[in-house]
C-alpha cells in the first residue's frame, strides 16, 4: 500500500505540534502498534519504523508517518519510544542511529536486566541524549486505558518535559528515580511476585485436584482464604520488619512451628504424587532458618535465607 514518508508528508499545523508533540515509535511488533495507536487516537502526530516495514501499515493507514530508516525515524522526533524484541535489539537500533539521537529523548520500553538498561542509558549520554528506562506493567491491550501502568527512571528533566505525553499511554507513569536500571528492578519484583502467587494456586489446584476435588470445587475456599487471610496480612509491616532485619514472631507463627508444617505439606503432596518442588523449596528456607538458631522468629525471617542461601 501506498506510504507517507517524511519527506513527502505535509508540514504540522504549529499549534497542533505545540500541545501534541510529534512522537517517534520504533518497532510496531504489538506493544509498539499499542503505542503508537494510543498517541495517534489522542492526536499525536506519530512517526513509526519497523525493520519489517509492511506490519507497519495499519499505523499509516490511522495517519502515522513511516520514516524511510532509523535515521529518519529518530530525527524525526525529539521523543523517540523503543520497543523492540529485546535489549540486544535496541542497541542495534541505536547503533544505526548513531549521532541522530543527539538532543533527543529515547525512552527504552523493552523488558531486560537493570545492568542492560544502565548500558543504554550509559551509550545515550555518551551520544548526547537524554534517557529514560520504562517498564511495562501492561501488556498492548491496556495501553492507552486507565489500567495501564508504566514505571520511569533516568533523565529527571526529560521525565518532566514529556510527562504528559507518556502519561497518554499509561495514566500510571511515575518517575522512581534517575537510576536507569531501577524500573528494570522494579519489574523484576513484580514479576516475582505475579510468578510466585500464581504457582501458589496452581500447586494448590493440583494438590487438591489429586484428592478428587476439582479446582472450581475449591475455588470459592482457596479465594475466601486468599482476601482473608493471605491478603489481609500487614504488608506495610512485613516490609518494615525486612528493611529492619528484625522477625517479632507476632502472630504467633513462628519458622519453627511453620516448618514442621511445611513438612507435613511435602509428605501429602508425596503421598498424592504431585510434584512438591515449590513447596520443598520454602520448607528448605525455613529448615535453614531454624538450623541458624532463628526458629523462633516470625515467619518473615525467611527472607534472610532467601538473601543468603544455604550452600550445600
Amino acid at each position: 500500500m501506498p506510504r507517507r514518508s517524511l519527506s513527502q508528508r505535509a508540514p504540522a499545523n504549529d499549534s497542533e505540534e505545540t500541545m501534541h508533540h510529534r512522537t517517534t515509535v520504533i518497532g510496531t511488533g504489538a506493544m509498539g502498534q499499542a503505542l503508537a495507536i494510543a498517541l495517534l487516537d489522542a492526536g499525536h502526530p506519530v512517526t513509526v519504523w519497523n525493520r519489517t516495514r509492511e506490519r507497519a501499515d495499519p499505523l499509516v493507514a490511522r495517519g502515522a508517518v513511516l520514516a524511510a530508516d532509523v535515521v529518519d525515524a529518530v530525527s524525526a522526533s525529539e521523543l523517540v519510544l523503543v520497543s523492540v524484541l529485546d535489549s540486544a535489539a535496541v542497541r542495534d537500533v541505536l547503533d544505526s542511529a548513531g549521532d541522530a539521537v543527539r538532543d533527543r529523548t529515547i525512552v527504552n520500553l523493552v523488558t531486560g536486566t537493570p545492568g542492560e538498561a544502565r548500558s543504554v542509558a550509559d551509550w545515550a549520554v555518551e551520544h548526547g541524549a537524554d534517557h529514560l528506562d520504562g517498564a511495562m506493567m501492561a501488556v498492548p491491550s491496556m495501553i492507552g486505558s486507565p489500567g495501564a501502568t508504566i514505571l520511569y527512571g533516568g533523565a529527571v528533566d526529560a521525565y518532566h518535559r514529556h510527562e504528559p505525553t507518556l502519561r497518554t499511554v499509561a495514566s500510571d507513569s511515575p518517575f522512581l528515580g534517575v537510576d536507569a536500571g531501577l524500573p528494570a528492578l522494579y519489574d523484576v519484583g513484580l514479576l516475582t511476585m505475579l510468578y510466585a502467587t500464581m504457582t501458589g494456586w496452581l500447586q494448590a489446584f493440583a494438590v487438591v485436584g489429586a484428592g478428587g476435588v476439582t479446582a472450581e470445587e475449591f475455588l470459592p475456599h482457596a479465594r475466601a482464604w486468599f482476601d482473608n487471610v493471605v491478603v489481609a496480612e500487614d504488608t506495610a509491616e512485613v516490609a518494615t520488619s525486612v528493611d529492619r532485619r528484625e522477625y517479632p514472631d507476632t502472630v504467633p507463627s513462628s519458622v519453627a512451628l511453620n516448618a514442621a508444617a511445611l513438612r507435613l505439606l511435602l509428605q501429602v503432596h508425596e503421598e498424592s504424587g504431585v510434584g512438591s518442588g515449590l513447596v520443598a523449596a520454602i520448607s528448605a528456607l525455613a529448615d535453614q532458618r531454624v538450623a541458624e538458631g532463628h526458629g523462633a522468629d516470625g515467619f518473615t525471617s525467611l527472607v534472610e535465607a532467601i538473601r543468603t542461601p544455604a550452600r550445600n
